[in-house]
């Protein structure tokens, strides 16, 4: 396995599929998982830091007391840079911080958790069980960032490993309008 990549394993036999993506998908991926974990109808993210180095979502996902107030969080700044100085990571409680807030938490992910979310929503999506998958994400930092990863069968858990991303990644094509800048394709093994 190359620096700086990471590993999901769970166990089914399924076929193997490379994933490549902007930073939208990561985006989803951790958005779907701050609503399916926590109670919320609001959510504001960014992005920070450079990949490798010290990159980190954050993620505010807020249950308003009024389903009206969603409007007005809107125009509010919640101070996302200034939270990201304040917490280290993980999960947070800043009702307090909020108005209008019923509940409200803040999620700051680091790279890896990032990866993480990602590659178990790529896995559960396409495979909806028992997986191998590894993955990296690609660039500087979030104005740049895409994502790739590969996700499979248990039982091609060391051919997975063995496979060079970034040699996948100059195999496949670039990511555009075209493709939506989101491409999957299977693995012949």
């Amino acid at each position: 396995m190359g620096a700086n990549e990471y590993v999901v394993k769970n166990e089914n036999l399924k076929q193997t599929e490379i994933t490549f993506s902007n930073f939208e998908l990561p985006k989803t991926a951790v958005i779907d998982f701050a609503y399916a974990n926590y109670s919320g109808s609001f959510i504001k993210m960014i992005f920070l830091g450079e990949i490798d180095n010290d990159f980190r979502a954050l993620i505010v996902i807020i249950d308003t007391i009024d389903e009206y107030d969603d409007v007005e969080l809107w125009n509010i700044d919640l101070g996302l840079s200034k939270l990201d100085t304040e917490f280290s990571f993980g999960v947070f409680d800043i009702t307090n911080r909020i108005p209008k807030a019923k509940t409200a938490y803040l999620l700051k992910l680091d790279q890896n958790k990032i990866l993480h979310i990602t590659l178990e929503s790529i896995s559960d999506d396409r495979f909806n069980g028992g997986y191998f998958a590894k993955g990296k994400l690609i660039g500087t930092n979030s104005d740049d960032f895409k994502f790739i990863g590969v996700t499979g069968d248990i039982k091609n858990e060391v051919l997975i490993s063995s496979l060079n991303l970034n040699e996948l990644i100059v195999s496949l094509p670039e990511l555009s309008e075209e493709n939506y800048f989101h491409i999957r394709e299977f693995i012949e093994i």
